[in-house]
């Protein structure tokens, strides 16, 4: 998705604006990639039963019956107007122009941005005829901007896990196929789970299994909440009935998200558009730092390099 923040002062390279609603530009500075932290508890493996934006107040718009000026070969679309054209969501126009935000596309595989994948651009400004979102391998960092803006909260819907994936924690993890007898109920309606011996039984599912030992050979995982699953028969891996039924519901298979390219908070529980950037919070207020190049640069991972087409 794109985001459109206005410009209100142009340098010679690169310009950003700051809006009224509160906007302040920092020093720039590159982004540095966060780490993710896996959820990996191993419980004690049983062993199987034997049979189982907001726009510039300052800014001038055009006057009713003025033609919008145009740029690029389009017209910009009026005020009162929907403007189909693919890098609109808002527009600002001011004396410089119209600003809008831009993803640098088709990052070579093995590669990164330098450092960063998104640009402004505006349109009318001569600084910014020449732009291209097209990656250009280059070793030394582009030139970047920081832009800090506050973020209006929104609420959370419940999405669901990816597959090879289960809930923990309200996040999604590696999830098992494989259930010991001893945490099954099965009927000709289906299959129902039942916590046993203080073992939440939906957190009891395991992926190998040695059928010489008769015993799981890796830690016990959240069941996945779609597809088969399966329990040990006689030495043979056998389906499972279904529905597949815990506390009276589907095995649970949904955490808390965000969609529509929002990103979830943790610290508020909310979720916030930060297109660009990193989410942040300063003082109570949740802030989107978006670093914007002016040039899509990457460069090759480490441990792989340009061989002029490609980061082999």
């Amino acid at each position: 998705m794109k985001k459109i923040f206005a410009i209100l002062a142009v340098s010679a390279l690169f310009c950003v604006v700051s809006c009224d609603e509160g906007m302040r530009i920092t020093t720039p500075e590159s982004s540095e990639p966060q780490e993710t932290q896996n959820d990996d508890d191993a419980d004690t493996v049983p062993s199987p039963d034997e049979g189982d934006t907001v726009p510039d107040n300052n800014d001038t718009a055009p006057v009713d019956g003025d033609t919008a000026p145009e740029y690029d070969g389009y017209t910009l679309p009026d005020e009162d107007e929907t403007s189909d054209y693919d890098y609109y969501e808002k527009e600002v126009i001011d004396d410089e122009g119209v600003t809008v935000e831009h993803h640098c596309e088709e990052l070579p595989e093995n590669a990164e941005w330098n450092p960063a994948g998104c640009m402004i651009v505006i349109y009318g400004n001569p600084d910014f005829e020449n732009y291209s979102t097209e990656p250009v391998y280059n070793e030394e960092p582009a030139e970047t901007t920081l832009v800090v803006m506050p973020e209006e909260p929104h609420g959370t819907t419940q999405v669901p896990c990816p597959e090879g994936t289960a809930p923990k924690n309200d996040k999604c993890v590696e999830c098992g196929r494989i259930i010991p007898g001893a945490y099954l109920e099965e009927t000709d309606a289906g299959t129902t789970f039942i916590d046993k011996n203080g073992k939440t039984a939906i957190e009891q599912c395991f992926n190998e299994h040695n059928p010489e030992s008769g015993t799981f050979t890796d830690s016990a995982k959240p069941c996945c909440g779609s597809g088969t699953l399966y329990r040990i028969k006689n030495g043979a891996q056998v389906e499972l009935a279904q529905p597949y039924t815990y506390n009276g519901q589907p095995l649970p298979n949904t955490v808390s998200g965000c969609s529509n390219g929002y990103t979830f908070e943790a610290t508020t529980g909310k979720c916030y558009f930060c297109d660009c950037g990193e989410l942040k919070v300063s003082d109570g207020t949740v802030e989107c730092h978006s670093e914007y190049a002016n040039e899509c640069r990457f460069k090759c991972k480490e441990g792989f390099n340009w061989n002029g087409q490609s980061c082999i």
